[in-house]
């Protein structure tokens, strides 16, 4: 079994308690990365960003280099209050379905459609996966391959942006970029609250320059009108 890491802050041991209830109904063994409070990194955020958000960030770095520290192919990264689908289980069985051409897989649903590519592969309970085309909010539930996992360790010290939007905002995160995340349709993922992500709606700080935004929204512009890409749905499976 692929290795599951949940980040979860010491003042909420209630979200743990729930968080391994709900792993233990779908047979799912995972290690706790105590979450990074946002008190204790005073004086080493980055410009534009809360101390929350820089806490959740320091968390998932956290997460990625506690994955790269075993030998496993993938890994799953959970904040503590993800709701999982049965399902996920089965993709934690191997990495023999993860299609050619994307480092990082998102698992959870979204309230609205996204500009996603054509299909390049599926999991093993048959959901498409599809390229992420501009962005998507939300960290809470997502995989990574080891390269991937490189790559965000590599580069996060000069992209300074908030966790969701370092790894999925297409025209602004050049890691986003370099990882070619895909997405799950339908998710098999949703907060645990039924809501989207704390930050969703703020993919900034950016630190990609206006002009490479602009060719990268021209590029999306010609691959919708050629059909390479279209605003998808991606509704919660359970």
């Amino acid at each position: 079994m692929l290795p599951v890491f949940v980040i979860n802050l010491d003042r909420r041991p209630d979200r743990w308690t729930a968080m391994t209830a709900q792993l233990d109904r779908l047979r799912i063994e995972a290690m706790r990365i105590p979450g990074t409070d946002a008190g204790s990194i005073v004086g080493s955020i980055h410009d534009g960003l809360s101390l929350p958000q820089s806490g959740c960030r320091e968390s998932h770095l956290v997460a990625v280099s506690a994955f790269l520290r075993t030998d496993a192919p993938a890994s799953l990264i959970l904040e503590d209050d993800a709701e999982l689908a049965p399902d996920v289980r089965r993709l934690l069985e191997s990495v023999e379905w993860w299609p050619a051409g994307t480092n990082a897989i998102k698992l959870n649903c979204r309230r609205k459609a996204l500009l996603l590519g054509r299909p390049i592969g599926a999991t093993p309970h048959g959901s498409a996966i599809r390229p992420i085309s501009w962005a998507s909010a939300g960290a809470y539930a997502y995989m990574l391959n080891r390269a991937g996992a490189e790559i965000i360790l590599n580069m996060s010290s000069s992209v300074g942006m908030t966790a969701d939007s370092m790894l999925f905002h297409m025209p602004g995160s050049p890691i986003a970029r370099r990882l070619k995340p895909s997405h799950v349709v339908p998710g098999i993922a949703r907060h645990a609250d039924h809501f989207g992500s704390d930050n969703e709606g703020e993919f900034f700080p950016r630190t990609t320059g206006p002009a490479v935004r602009a060719v990268l929204k021209a590029g999306i512009c010609l691959r919708r009108l050629t059909g390479q890409v279209r605003r998808v749905e991606v509704p919660y499976r359970p």
